[in-house]
């Protein structure tokens, strides 16, 4: 049986990385043979191919031989485009923005349409639920962590300040880099020396690049942009500080967990049940409440080093990759 994986985007993230992590654990299953069609130009495809896997470009899958096959579509383009096809559909939702209520977008996420939704939190289901989705066609399926990979990983070499307060994540205004300047422009404030790095791209660059020399702190904040070596260096940091302001859920803070790095994020729900208890949150989602728990993790790394290693232990129980990929299996049978 066939698993084809649709997918329409090109830059990566969280969501192509459980796309990749998922074919890949499938590629020698003695029932299910994955393959992917993605644009040629992406990411995806290139580290698909990588990976040995078998992956076509996004623009011919209208010529994919959808005999024995299971459509997995995994954004709204992918979604469309599947339902076009003659195979069962399940659907992957990752973000937490809820349905829209025009006709065509109540047609394309009709439950008949989508033999299966899957959602990767409680904290998506809970949105689509309360957009009208009925909940006993909704399965929860927490997004997967590759342990091996992360234990693998060893912290950058390059000769970093520190301590280090790191960012992983695009530079756009959901993941709220600015309130992470901020921080940094209190901690300085309070003549507390610390350095901040944040690895991403995207299109709020210059606005942060703004920000950062508006408040005077070149010398101690970088934007290190799109980094392969993005887990070594949070891996290298003292903290990861995460100020989203909406996540389906976060990986950036589950590999951080693995990791056993000390995450301070905002009471969002998504980041909050990715941690479970195991992190520092700012409630009431200030400046100064955020620059408060960091000091108090870089003062008492003793009570922080405990924390975070229960939070490993957590991490590893709840987003192995044998856990996620029998669920995807199980919601495949069903399918067929």
């Amino acid at each position: 049986m066939k698993i084809i994986h649709l997918h329409s985007n090109v830059e990566w993230g969280g969501g192509e990385e459980q796309i990749l992590l998922l074919a890949a654990s499938l590629k020698s299953d003695d029932y299910f043979e994955p393959c992917i069609y993605t644009p040629a130009n992406g990411l995806l495809f290139e580290r698909a191919k990588e990976a040995g896997l078998k992956v076509y470009d996004f623009s011919e899958l209208e010529n994919a031989d959808c005999t024995n096959a299971i459509l997995h579509a995994h954004d709204s383009a992918a979604l469309n485009a599947g339902q076009k096809l003659k195979a069962p559909l399940v659907y992957t939702r990752r973000i937490i923005s809820p349905l829209g209520k025009s006709f065509f977008s109540r047609r394309k996420y009709s439950p008949a349409k989508i033999d299966q939704l899957v959602a990767v939190s409680e904290t998506v289901k809970e949105v689509l639920v309360k957009g009208g989705y009925p909940a006993d066609k909704i399965k929860v399926v927490q997004d997967a962590l590759d342990l091996n990979l992360l234990d693998a990983v060893k912290p950058v070499q390059e000769k970093l300040p520190s301590p280090r307060i790191c960012g992983l994540g695009k530079l756009s205004p959901k993941k709220n880099w600015k309130f992470f300047i901020d921080v940094m422009a209190e901690l300085k404030e309070r003549e507390k020396l610390v350095y901040g790095f944040i690895a991403g791209e995207g299109p709020e660059r210059k606005a942060l690049e703004t920000q950062i020399s508006r408040q005077g702190l070149q010398h101690q904040m970088k934007l290190l942009g799109f980094r392969k070596d993005a887990l070594g260096l949070l891996k290298a940091s003292d903290i990861l500080l995460f100020p989203s302001l909406a996540e389906g859920a976060s990986v950036s803070i589950r590999q951080a967990m693995v990791l056993q790095v000390p995450v301070v994020c905002l009471d969002t729900s998504g980041c909050t049940e990715s941690l479970n208890g195991y992190g520092w949150i700012a409630e009431s989602a200030t400046v100064a409440e955020a620059a408060d728990l960091i000091e108090t993790i870089l003062s008492g790394p003793d009570q922080a080093a405990s924390r975070t290693a229960a939070g490993r232990a957590d991490a590893c129980s709840r987003f192995s990759l044998a856990v996620y990929t029998e669920a995807m299996r199980e919601i495949y049978s069903e399918c067929i």
